[in-house]
């Protein structure tokens, strides 16, 4: 038996969807799968800290360290554009831009395992610093968009697909400050290196799944209509280690991709600040 853990970044009307696609899944692998989805990003860190899961559809936020300090192989993404992240704050505040956001700004994100690192690269450039930001963990997307409109912080970090799933008055209540162009950034499904023998068998399900018209209507139900395409050195069969070694170069790539976008906000920042200070007159 193998279990597939769902990260909590989803609606609670998609759950019937995943458990429709865990019972094709089952069918098209001839196996039995236990399919888990934790309420939240602190019960989803404790049953991958506590329990071997075979399979987790991770969020960027959460892929890397899984791929790094676990060694767990990329199987599949799903067939869609890039994954942003979104710096929102309440519609009602001051702040126009990144430039605008204090040293000691309160900082909405999930509690998932690499979101304050991804943070900090994308708030590089503002006043923000790992020393002066004050970090406020919540369970899930939901809560967070619910904190920000209560003005429980200056902003908060999004998943973009995460953040449009919200309904259209909850978005409309909140804005935008700044949105990444990462190029490959999004969920992922990750197989257990305990599990690396079954790897091929497990991702060419996942990837076949779209030819069948029944499984093609849930994952357009899932948001994702073309299906999964391989990820991760999917060509290395996850057989002998290379594999976890091509998830952590992916990982060490969305850093760099981090790195640029955020290079980009800081340069943004910084001509705005300019900006408004050569339109002040001097004060003699």
């Amino acid at each position: 038996m193998l279990n597939l853990l769902i990260t909590p970044d989803f609606p609670p009307e998609f759950f019937a969807n995943w458990h429709m696609f865990n019972t094709q899944l089952q069918r098209a692998l001839d196996t039995t799968i236990h399919l888990q989805t934790p309420a939240g990003y602190r019960e989803q860190q404790e049953l991958l800290d506590s329990e071997t899961v075979a399979l987790v559809y991770a969020n960027p936020f959460d892929a890397g360290s899984l791929m790094r300090d676990k060694g767990y192989i990329p199987l599949a993404k799903p067939d869609l554009p890039s994954d942003q992240v979104l710096v929102v704050a309440n519609a009602q505040s001051a702040f126009a831009a990144l430039g605008d956001l204090p040293a000691d700004s309160r900082v909405l994100i999930t509690a998932n395992r690499d979101m304050e690192s991804i943070g900090l690269g994308v708030l590089q450039g503002t006043a923000i610093t790992a020393d002066t930001v004050q970090w406020l963990p919540t369970r899930t997307f939901p809560e967070l968009a619910r904190r920000l409109m209560a003005n429980e912080a200056e902003i908060g970090l999004f998943l973009a697909s995460s953040f449009r799933s919200l309904n259209a008055g909850t978005q409309g209540s909140l804005k935008i400050l700044f949105e990444t162009e990462f190029e490959d950034f999004g969920h992922v499904m990750l197989l257990h290196p305990d599990f690396a023998d079954q790897a091929d068998k497990l991702r060419a399900a996942l990837l076949n799944m779209a030819q069948s018209p029944v499984s093609q209507m849930t994952l357009a139900d899932l948001g994702m209509p073309k299906g999964f395409v391989a990820a991760g050195g999917a060509g290395d069969g996850g057989q002998d280690g290379g594999e976890a070694q091509d998830g952590q170069a992916e990982a060490e790539t969305v850093v760099e991709h981090q790195t640029a976008d955020t290079a980009q906000a800081a340069s943004t920042a910084e001509a705005e600040q300019t900006t408004a200070a050569e339109g002040q007159p001097e004060n003699g």
